[in-house]
């Protein structure tokens, strides 16, 4: 790379730079808006600061600098604003969570079960389950979180495929395959609360109402909204993407997953599905039991996720190999799979939020007098509606966690006034947050669909819009009931 080059990089990040500061301490000598006071001024322009850092810079020193800037407006000291992020419950849990699901995705017990389901002799000869059972890959590893890694596993089973029968990786089907799988992939990991990203956005959540939110319930409503979306998904490819399968017939690609066929699970893999199975159990448990049961009591002692996820990474370092090694190695998984980009963001979003919230600073009543004429006299189930469709469509071109952090309190305090079910619009505009794959900008999540390198743009942002459409109907008419049964307010 040329110095001039260089030099411009250079030029481009210190203006951004100079634009950060600006807005983060030059907002508190603006002029107040609505019920905001000065100090919240100061705040608004910390919080607007820090989303801009989030975006054009990165996660880590932005949200340092939040903990420094918070003090420095007037809002706490930084030890107070540090340590209310540090003493929220959720930083504990996110600790011990990462560390566990590291047993689970180490185990790489989830290529085991992505394996054993395609290769099935049923799908022999029949492309329409072949591409079920793709489907259906993709929804069982998601469930097993495995995040980013789990849309390349199911990519390279998508490609195999394509090779086998002879089709060009860009054949349009194929791409919006490659496109759909990746939501099905990744919400499953939201689908239950020990995982990262549930966590993050249920602590918004929590911090924001006070509620906690019903284990069984949120993973009942979740796999099921995840399963009606992949068969929503799985039709439309079917019917009005309609692929032609002509090159299926074949011999080479009647039974080209064959191979996998009588491969039998390993060690380490039959360890990690029984640590998953028996960490969902332990959660379930203590929801369905009858409460005279003196297994409940026992179970109860682990105290939810925090105690169940430290007891299963301590007794997985416990079980020794032939060679004497232990299983599973805490000190390592401590150190590879905890996300601390994300653990310092939500630690700086702790005192953000406190402070958006608080009545000396008067941002959040200025905000809800500003919606409440807009959606507040609407029946509770539309307006839920009306929020999913709005972050929606507005997560396209903003991250979807910077929303979050700013509209989910709004949403569900205004539901709660309303005299609905908080519960419903969390759940609707959680989905609606995690739509987002039409732009490259929507999340992360949507860069890994457009960045490959198989899928042409005008594929990437159509079946990013499908992913937005469909994904929006289908959790309206789905978690709307289910929400009303298994999370009532």
């Amino acid at each position: 790379m040329s110095q001039a080059v260089k030099s411009n990089k250079n030029a481009i990040f210190y203006l951004k730079l100079a634009i950060y500061l600006l807005i983060t301490f030059g907002f508190q000598f603006l002029p107040p808006i609505g019920q905001i006071t000065e100090l919240g001024m100061g705040v608004l322009g910390v919080f607007i600061g820090t989303i801009f850092g989030w975006i054009f810079f990165e996660m880590v020193w932005p949200s340092f600098m939040a903990v420094l800037a918070l003090a420095w407006v007037g809002y706490g000291t930084i030890s107070e604003n540090l340590g209310a992020g540090f003493a929220y419950y959720m930083i504990p849990m996110m600790f011990v969570c990462y560390v566990i699901c590291g047993v689970f995705v180490d185990s790489k017990a989830a290529h085991y079960v992505a394996q054993w389901i395609i290769s099935r002799k049923i799908c022999a000869g029949r492309p329409e389950l072949v591409i079920a059972s793709v489907f259906v890959v993709a929804l069982v590893i998601g469930l097993f979180g495995t995040g980013f890694a789990g849309i390349f596993i199911v990519w390279s089973f998508i490609y195999s495929l394509a090779d086998a029968m002879g089709y060009d990786k860009k054949t349009n089907w194929i791409q919006y395959l490659s496109c759909v799988i990746c939501l099905i992939v990744i919400q499953g990991g939201q689908c239950f609360p020990f995982y990262s990203g549930a966590i993050v956005y249920n602590a918004i959540f929590s911090q924001g109402t006070g509620l906690e939110l019903p284990f069984v319930g949120f993973v009942v409503v979740n796999v099921a909204i995840d399963v009606a979306i992949t068969l929503a998904f799985y039709l439309i490819l079917l019917f009005i993407i309609r692929p032609d399968f002509s090159k299926f017939k074949n011999e080479e690609s009647k039974d080209i997953f064959a191979k996998y066929r009588g491969v039998k699970m390993t060690w380490d893999q039959k360890w990690g599905f029984g640590f998953l199975v028996a960490y969902i159990v332990l959660l379930t448990l203590p929801n369905v039991l009858p409460d005279d049961w003196a297994l409940l009591g026992v179970i109860g002692k682990l105290e939810g996720v925090l105690g169940t996820s430290i007891f299963l990474a301590v007794l997985a370092t416990l079980i020794r190999r032939k060679d004497g090694k232990t299983y599973y190695d805490l000190a390592k998984g401590s150190t590879e799979h905890i996300s601390w980009h994300v653990m310092w963001m939500i630690i700086a979003t702790i005192p953000l939020a406190n402070a958006f919230q608080a009545d000396e600073c008067g941002i959040l009543p200025t905000v809800m007098g500003f919606l409440q004429p807009l959606l507040g006299n609407m029946n509770p189930i539309l307006y839920a509606i009306c929020c999913m469709i709005l972050v929606g469509v507005v997560t396209q071109v903003v991250h979807n966690l910077v929303l979050a952090i700013v509209f989910v309190p709004i949403f569900c305090n205004m539901m709660i006034s309303m005299g609905g079910n908080p519960f419903l619009v969390y759940i609707l505009v959680y989905w609606g947050l995690n739509l987002s794959f039409t732009t490259p900008a929507a999340s992360m999540n949507a860069v890994i669909m457009h960045g490959n390198e198989h899928v042409d743009t005008k594929w990437a942002y159509g079946s990013g819009a499908i992913i937005l459409v469909a994904g929006m109907i289908v959790t309206t008419l789905v978690g709307w009931p289910l929400v009303s049964i298994f999370m009532p307010y």
